[in-house]
């Protein structure tokens, strides 16, 4: 199994500027984080200027890295479940967008929030038909494009925050196109718990999001630094065969850190607790 990053963590800087510092710290493998204006839009990842597209293209092989996954923006503004059609459709182009960009990047799959607020879970009767229309449609994109939907797992507040619902969400939806992203730390917070929810839904699981917490909060931390009994999560994860990327996605605090350091020791853990499996 191999070992990536989001390069969420620095939606501050430039992708450009800390590429070099994923590939020295051993890393092959990244996820683009293609967010928002408020989170990196303009000062990480420009995504809707072909320009920054062409020159991210280049940049990789260069570094000696391969993007496997872009993680789609999302907002109180971007939200493919909001029932106000003007801000749905404003999403849904959005991701298109995305999906267009992680074509132009060959890039196989787009990781995808099933909604974005509190709002989403309060009102689900009213969220929940518009996040599964706006995923049909998406679906259907995303299949002519050859790439794949990966929904991620939500935080408990939020529409997505629960197998029923996700389950709800891609179960008539084609196999080999839409799946799920397992974030570690979101599900942590269920109530129901990481291990049980990991079997529930691991037959739909296609990209993982790593990072640990307290089980209070999400607080996207290095592998170990949390209560995330990671033994045992490997050892779920190699019990039913799922050969996804072991995707860090370690945000938060860790972005005031010296990035030499996070981005090591995040490998390390990572390679740890992997190779306390068979590697």
């Amino acid at each position: 199994m191999e070992i990536g990053v989001s390069t969420g963590l620095f939606y501050h800087r430039s992708i450009l500027e800390i590429l070099p510092l994923i590939s020295e710290a051993g890393f092959r493998y990244i996820e683009i984080w293609a967010g928002p204006i408020q989170y990196g839009g303009t000062s990480h990842f420009d995504w809707h200027k072909e320009t920054e597209v062409n020159s991210l293209r280049k940049a990789l092989p260069v570094f000696n890295l391969t993007a496997i996954s872009l993680h789609a923006p999302f907002s109180e503004y971007t939200d493919i479940s909001s029932p106000d059609p003007v801000y749905r459709n404003l999403s849904i182009r959005e991701i298109e967008r995305a999906l267009l960009v992680a074509r132009e990047l060959n890039i196989e799959t787009v990781i995808l929030h099933p909604a974005s607020t509190p709002r989403s879970k309060e009102k689900f009767s009213e969220h929940f038909p518009a996040a599964r229309e706006s995923l049909d449609y998406l679906a259907v994109i995303a299949q002519n494009l050859g790439i794949r939907i990966a929904i991620e797992t939500q935080l408990p507040h939020i529409l997505g925050g629960d197998a029923e619902t996700i389950e709800k969400l891609i179960g008539h939806l084609p196999y080999r196109n839409v799946g799920i992203c397992f974030d570690t730390s979101h599900v942590n917070l269920w109530p129901t718990g990481l291990r049980e929810n990991f079997r529930r839904l691991s037959a739909r699981i296609i990209a993982l999001h790593i990072s640990d917490n307290n089980g209070q909060f999400d607080d996207h931390l290095i592998p170990g630094e949390g209560k995330i009994n990671w033994t045992e999560f490997v050892h779920d994860l190699r019990q039913s065969q799922n050969n996804s990327n072991f995707m860090l996605e370690v945000l938060g605090t860790a972005r005031q850190k010296d990035p030499h350091y996070i981005l090591k020791t995040s490998f390390q853990q990572a390679k740890k607790y992997l190779n306390g499996f068979g590697g």
